[in-house]
């Protein structure tokens, strides 16, 4: 590829690298607005007995599958992922980034997986951090897979359940003046009362965007959260499944009343901010910061270009905590951050004709749900 200016890669820019062969086995069909969904391979689907973080230079991520006893799990008919057990999958796609000059990636969960509690996270040969790869890096990428609340049924032998987004030479976060202005045009509402937020609102730090707990504002349910012991698979197609079968609606919060968020749940809810995301940056929810409380807000972390370009939406938020805790309506929650495109992408999200949450105005369960 030709120098590029520094920032995420939009997806004319993924093309070329898909057409150049720097990433084979894709399609261009899989891109999104600044990433690309990559598949699974789940006939190449392994039971192992524990979580494991590639080395760093010691040994392959295959040698350690062998060392660790990896036991084969594919089933042509109905592959099942059980809660409670780990596996490792290959990745489809390859990806040769040596002859690129400064290109590098991150990925991160689809939305679709994160809303059915099911982690995934990229590994590579030689990497000792999940969900990256670095500069000049080349080889096979496989799947570390979790199920937390539902068995997982998985009728393919290919699923999309992560996307990776490129970036070239630097990863540059919106900062300081620039996030100021980028905030103070609109890009941000309080979505009950249809007002823009401003700078003060929502600035901590020099790059992050905050954003707080809806529990009554948002139409008659302000969330839901999974069922405990839940006996049926999750059908992996869309809607393939009853949502009541798997979730519980939460009752909505009047006045000023609080919740309190059980340990060890699977909630999904939703920001009281609506957001905006302009073609010419890319967005991310970051781990939030646990001085402010021991929870997790997300899994699904990319927000893409385009979102909310037809009217801004909250975003969705996944949640489990680590305690029983005692939460209120505007309580902050999660950030977000925005990173420089090299260009600006050419069909936004809210152009793409398969975009499934165009219309969420409250929290959304996944397309799997009917």
């Amino acid at each position: 590829m030709k120098n590029l200016p520094y920032g995420a890669l939009p997806d004319q820019f993924i093309t070329q690298l898909i057409n150049e062969r720097f990433i084979k086995n894709s399609h261009i069909d899989n891109i999104k607005p600044s990433s690309l969904d990559l598949m699974v391979n789940m006939s190449t689907l392994m039971e192992v007995p524990c979580v494991f973080l590639p080395s760093k230079n010691k040994s392959t991520i295959a040698e350690t599958l062998k060392h660790l006893g990896a036991k084969y799990s594919y089933n042509r008919h109905e592959t099942l992922l059980q809660v409670g057990k780990v596996y490792v999958a290959e990745i489809v796609e390859t990806i040769n980034l040596s002859q690129t000059r400064g290109i590098f990636a991150r990925a991160n969960p689809k939305s679709s997986t994160g809303r059915s509690d099911i982690h995934i996270q990229l590994m590579a040969d030689f990497v000792p951090a999940y969900d990256t790869l670095p500069e000049k890096w080349s080889g096979k990428l496989y799947a570390l897979l979790r199920p937390k609340s539902f068995d997982i049924l998985i009728p393919d032998a290919f699923v999309s359940m992560n996307q990776i987004r490129f970036f070239q030479d630097e990863r540059i976060s919106v900062s300081g003046l620039e996030l100021r202005e980028l905030v103070g045009s609109g890009i941000v509402k309080n979505t009950h009362r249809n007002t823009v937020l401003q700078f003060s609102d929502l600035i901590r730090g020099n790059n992050k965007v905050e954003l707080s707990l809806a529990l009554r504002d948002l139409g008659e349910v302000p969330g839901y959260v999974a069922k405990q012991n839940v006996t049926k698979p999750l059908i992996w197609q869309k809607a393939a499944n009853d949502w009541q079968d798997f979730f519980e609606p939460l009752e909505k919060i009047t006045d000023d009343k609080t919740m309190i968020f059980e340990k060890d749940r699977f909630y999904i809810l939703s920001s009281r901010e609506s957001v905006y995301v302009p073609v010419d940056y890319a967005c991310e929810m970051v781990s939030f910061d646990d001085t402010l409380g021991e929870f997790r807000s997300h899994y699904a972390g990319f927000i893409d270009n385009g979102w909310g370009e037809t009217g801004h939406r909250p975003l969705t938020l996944e949640m489990r905590t680590n305690e029983d805790i005692y939460m209120y309506h505007g309580q902050p929650v999660a950030y977000i951050m925005f990173d420089a495109m090299c260009a600006p992408v050419e069909k936004s999200y809210d152009q793409l004709p398969d975009s499934n949450y165009m219309n969420q105005a409250t929290a959304r369960l996944g397309k799997f749900f009917k």
